[in-house]
């Protein structure tokens, strides 16, 4: 799928000059928003410099990249995050670098966003209080975390999120592209869907824009061709603007083109599907949009044909299982006891612990699934506290219920005993 993008950047109503920097590569896919910072215009070297050696990085590596483009596999996806981090990492050492040379652009360095489109997938990459939305169906995604202090208070729950908005440290930034010699970049995979659009933005947009001001203009113009595009973008700026513009302001849109993409197409469906799908589950129930992709990034899709065994009775498993399509039949003692159909979900437990399983899963007709197991997504929980917090609740609700109405089942026995 190609897209359609359009970037515009502002000084704003204070600031004398712009430290800001975007770039806007539609034949690499790649789109860039940087927010620098530093004394004697050190910012705005580092903010160009940052996006301008990324792109030659992702130039110079780009026959990978469009090997992931015609083939999206899981191991052409992580060569496509490898280029991306290794790119960052050389603006980040180059910028650090000249820094450390020139003393009046000593600790210069940027925030990063960084969007990276291949067909009908996308790669996000961040460090800083710069974000990254996802514009879908209506609704508006944050899909990064902000780097800075007070993020790291909020998560922590040693402040809320209202006393945040206007908390004194709230300009320190936990990471950012060339203040050290390396950076760790948040980087996210996304398969998208037609009609999404990705927003990068500093953090110029949001210290005036809540992201109900965001959705609300996304709502009010079309997307449906390029010239609305650039309207949206500018009715953010202006927006901004109006309300006082106290630093730098930068947008960068990236849609995808509505011709030539089939609504209804496999793949298409499919994506959505995923997403539907995972929201139903009440491990997932409670996860942003952000962690739901972090969720997909490391699932599988699997077939099964009819009269195909899933999961034997007595087995130990570490896998959860979801149905995408197809029937299957969960079996005790070689006898069924219920019938599966999609949505449904089994082995859940096996997440948590070794035990057997409890009663045997054999597919009755071609079936697909979503597999979940548990060395992933234990993997993916120890990078990111919040939905590692909400996926353990859960496990202590179900083992708290489970426990519960073991007490009942003991209690009914004694009783029947008693009688």
């Amino acid at each position: 799928m190609r897209a359609q993008a359009f970037g515009m950047t502002n000084k704003g109503k204070v600031r004398d000059h712009n430290e800001d920097f975007i770039l806007v590569r539609p034949e690499l896919g790649l789109y860039i928003a940087c927010d620098g910072m530093g004394g004697h215009n050190a910012g705005e070297v580092a903010s160009q410099m940052a996006a301008e050696t990324i792109a030659l990085e992702i130039q110079h590596n780009f026959e990978p990249i469009k090997l992931y483009s015609k083939d999206p596999t899981v191991s052409t996806r992580e060569t496509v995050k490898r280029i991306i981090d290794e790119a960052i990492q050389t603006a980040c050492n180059k910028i650090y670098t000249q820094g450390q040379a020139n003393q009046t652009q000593q600790g210069m360095g940027t925030t990063l966003t960084l969007v990276l489109h291949c067909g009908s997938n996308a790669f996000m990459a961040h460090a800083g209080d710069a974000r990254i939305y996802l514009y879908r169906d209506h609704g508006l995604h944050p899909m990064t975390q902000d780097h800075s202090l007070v993020n790291e208070l909020v998560q922590k729950g040693m402040i809320t999120k209202e006393q945040a908005v206007n908390h004194p440290k709230g300009n320190v930034i936990t990471r950012a592209v060339g203040i050290q010699e390396g950076v760790e970049a948040d980087i996210l995979h996304m398969e998208m869907i037609h009609g999404d659009i990705l927003l990068l933005c500093s953090d110029g947009l949001t210290k005036h824009l809540t992201d109900l001001d965001l959705q609300t203009i996304f709502k009010k113009i079309p997307h449906d061709s390029l010239e609305s595009i650039k309207l949206c973008a500018q009715q953010f700026i202006q927006t901004t603007l109006d309300r006082g513009a106290l630093d730098n302001v930068s947008v960068v849109l990236v849609a995808l083109d509505q011709e030539g993409a089939n609504k209804n197409n496999e793949a298409q469906a499919n994506a959505a599907k995923k997403i539907e799908t995972l929201k139903r589950i009440p491990l997932f129930s409670e996860l942003d949009y952000q962690q739901l992709m972090k969720i997909l990034e490391i699932i599988e899709i699997k077939s099964f044909n009819a009269e195909e065994l899933v999961i034997h009775e007595g087995d130990k498993g570490d896998q959860m299982f979801i149905l995408l399509q197809g029937k299957a039949q969960v079996l005790k003692y070689q006898t069924q006891i219920n019938l599966l159909g999609p949505g449904a979900y089994f082995g859940e437990m096996g997440l948590i612990d070794d035990a057997p399983r409890s009663a045997s899963v054999k597919a009755i007709e071609k079936t697909k699934m979503i597999v979940l197991s548990k060395a992933r997504l234990f993997q993916t929980l120890q990078s990111d506290m919040l939905m590692a917090n909400k996926v353990y609740w859960f496990f202590l609700q179900t083992l708290s219920k489970r426990l519960r109405d073991k007490d009942k089942e003991t209690d009914k026995d004694k009783e029947k005993e008693k009688a």
